[in-house]
């Protein structure tokens, strides 16, 4: 299902997954795999996007803000957090530099504290439930 819709909605939905896998200092293997893909994805549908790209560095620091207008309706901007969580999950562990980021990002969208907590509430619930689950299935 398609949430974001426009240029501007896709480009800051893939800058904004790169600023939080770039948040602990290194763009893990992983998270360097699943930014690549999404990025096939996104230029086979916007041919607009067609020069987007990886950051170069971790010092990378976008305008950010502006890029988020494009953001309008709280079923966007849930969404586009609850992706930054999942991005965060692909490294080692959630970092407090990722979390930085995500907060910096839920604040630049209007997004209260207490539904960024509960997001994240939520996220922490559903990874542990997904390690219960691969350990039931594959032990």
């Amino acid at each position: 299902m398609n949430y974001f819709d426009s240029h501007e909605q896709l480009t800051a939905h893939f800058l904004a997954l790169q600023l939080v896998a770039y948040a602990d200092g290194a763009l893990q293997p992983s998270e360097e795999a699943f930014l690549n893909n999404l990025l096939s994805v996104y230029r086979a549908r916007d041919g607009g996007l067609a020069n987007l790209q990886l950051l170069s560095d971790a010092d990378a620091n976008p305008p950010l803000e502006e890029v988020l207008e494009s953001f309008t309706t709280r079923r966007q901007k849930m969404i586009l957090l609850q992706d930054l969580y999942s991005m965060a999950t692909l490294s080692e562990g959630v970092e407090r530099s990722e979390l930085d980021v995500i907060e910096r990002i839920a604040a630049a969208l209007g997004v209260s504290e207490n539904e960024l907590q509960e997001l994240g509430r939520l996220n922490e619930q559903v990874l542990e439930a997904n390690k219960r689950l691969a350990t039931f299935l594959f032990n």
